[in-house]
């Protein structure tokens, strides 16, 4: 299953109450440390996958058709997200979830990235994260090639539309925001 959060570290607490099982979770922002420490408890945790799952399948139902090629439907991934999704609420841990970008509406570069990996994988293309020490974003792989999305820096609010829309690994700039980045090994999308 992709990723309905993205560098979010858990950990699984017995709760001594009720003997049931207390999930911790610690949202890590790429440029911060810990922004949230907090708890959620499983059954919380369970619905927000399943909604989150549902929500990026109903999503992708209407994105792509079956004859439109993988890197097409990344582009319809895109699309979507640049004029339905806003940067914001970084204060709010769900922000960093692929649950508030498809939900809400609002999210911060975690959960933009989140979602582009969700309705990505529902569409059958393979995505997955990068990250460097400021930012993430998303490459897709196509015929062994590796290209780049930023649907952060790229959503209706930003003052740049379709810079970073299928850039070839090769082409890649590494510009303010992209610099000193780390690529996900090949064998990953597997």
């Amino acid at each position: 299953m992709p990723e309905i959060f993205t560098h979010i570290g858990m950990k699984l607490r017995k709760s001594s109450k009720d003997g049931g099982c207390t999930i911790e979770i610690e949202f890590h922002s790429t440029a911060e440390d810990t922004l949230f420490n907090g708890s959620i408890d499983i059954d919380t945790l369970k619905t927000l996958i399943c909604n989150t799952k549902n929500i990026s399948e109903s999503i992708s139902d209407g994105l792509a058709s079956d004859y439109m090629s993988e890197l097409e439907k990344a582009d319809a991934v895109y699309e979507c997200l640049i004029k339905s999704v806003e940067y914001g609420d970084t204060e709010n841990p769900y922000s960093y979830t692929a649950y508030a970008a498809l939900s809400d509406r609002i999210a911060v570069c975690q959960g933009y990235s989140a979602a582009f990996n969700m309705l990505c994988d529902a569409l059958g293309v393979k995505a997955l994260a990068v990250f460097n020490d400021e930012h993430m974003w998303n490459v897709v792989l196509s015929d062994g090639k590796l290209y780049h999305y930023d649907v952060t820096l790229d959503d209706a609010g930003s003052c740049s539309y379709r810079k970073y829309c299928r850039i070839p690994e090769e082409e890649f700039i590494e510009d303010d925001h992209h610099k000193n980045y780390t690529l996900p090994h090949i064998d990953l999308f597997k």
